[in-house]
């Protein structure tokens, strides 16, 4: 027993020395590493120190210099990217006032652009490109009649002023079918104090005795038949007129009252009187802004000693509907003679 716990004594005597020397060999290990990292600082520093030394006083000032070049010119550089920054914010501005100034020049139909004046002379719906591309305002000055042949004016958003005579044709003014003018447009139409859309008798005709198919009866929906002394009268909203030799009216309506757009009917013909007498014509307006009525709207029928034509068609769709209080709109039936041919029916 005492022979081991004498080894035993022996062997931790052994490994505690190994420990002491191991923590020595560490504490060596690690002051050589420090006395080499300060040697390489002290090298680092001598360096510096010796570059320092080898720069003359002019060489120091020439980099000195250089030093303040770069930073005068890394200013102006600087203020340069700024100017330019706000140059092309100003450009962008400006081309962004362009772009809204023709946008709205040429979708703004309150900006002033040059107006175009008709004159007394025929016009087709050929003409309606011309009228665009002036803009501004469609002008009939007073004293001027302006005959529209039948069709669609799409007019853009051109304003529409009329101070003299605008007056719609028919497609045609025999059989049936026919149709008449029709004005489009976003912009505002006026009829001025004076001023007159004028389609009286510009419906169907009337024919000789003898003509036509069957002879002598009226052209149109309602065309009146003839008579010796006398023809019926034309009929459209309403019915015509008797003649004297008749023993009923002429009761063939025709149309929508809602949406009216065909011509009034013409009489018939009378053997005394000949021709029976024209309808009406038939015009519509379409405006996304305002119909200003303070003149005359008038489709009315002829008048004749052998019956009278019926009244045409009057049709109008705005954003608004104004007008004085002696404007007027008539689709009148015209008057047949005493005794002899009937009273047109009135349009619509």
């Amino acid at each position: 027993m005492r022979k081991f716990l004498h080894e035993k004594i022996k062997n931790f005597k052994n490994y505690t020395i190994w420990l002491i020397d191991k923590k020595d060999l560490n504490f060596f290990y690690r002051r050589r590493v420090r006395d080499k990292l300060k040697l390489s600082e002290n090298l680092r520093n001598q360096k510096i120190i010796n570059f320092k030394n080898k720069l003359t006083t002019s060489n120091y000032k020439k980099m000195e210099n250089l030093l303040k070049q770069i930073n005068k010119n890394r200013k102006k550089i600087s203020y340069a990217f700024r100017e330019m920054r706000k140059i092309k914010r100003a450009q962008v501005l400006i081309s962004l006032v362009l772009i809204f100034s023709l946008v709205s020049f040429f979708y703004n139909p309150n900006i002033a652009r040059a107006d175009t004046t008709l004159t007394t002379t025929s016009y087709t719906t050929a003409n309606v490109a011309t009228w665009i591309s002036n803009g501004g305002t469609l002008i009939i000055p007073g004293g001027v009649t302006a005959t529209f042949a039948a069709g669609t004016y799409n007019l853009s958003s051109l304003n529409v002023s009329i101070s003299g005579t605008l007056i719609p044709s028919p497609s045609s003014t025999s059989g049936t079918g026919a149709t008449g003018v029709i004005l489009n447009t976003s912009g505002n139409i006026t009829i001025n104090a004076g001023g007159s859309i004028n389609g009286d008798g510009q419906g169907y005709a009337g024919q000789a005795y003898y003509s036509g198919s069957p002879q002598g009866q009226g052209s149109g929906e309602g065309g009146g038949t003839r008579g010796y002394f006398g023809g019926s009268a034309g009929a459209y909203g309403g019915a015509g007129g008797k003649a004297i030799q008749d023993t009923s009216r002429n009761t063939t309506t025709y149309g929508s009252q809602d949406t009216p757009a065909t011509p009034g009917s013409a009489a018939g013909a009378s053997n005394n009187y000949g021709v029976g007498a024209s309808g009406g014509g038939a015009i519509k307006l379409i405006a996304s802004g305002t119909v200003t009525n303070n003149g005359t709207i008038s489709v009315n029928g002829t008048a004749s000693l052998g019956g009278g034509g019926s009244g045409g068609s009057v049709w109008i769709i705005a954003g608004t509907f104004t007008g004085s209080n002696d404007a007027t709109i008539t689709a009148n039936g015209g008057a047949g003679g005493i005794n002899t041919g009937g009273g047109g029916g009135g349009g619509r």
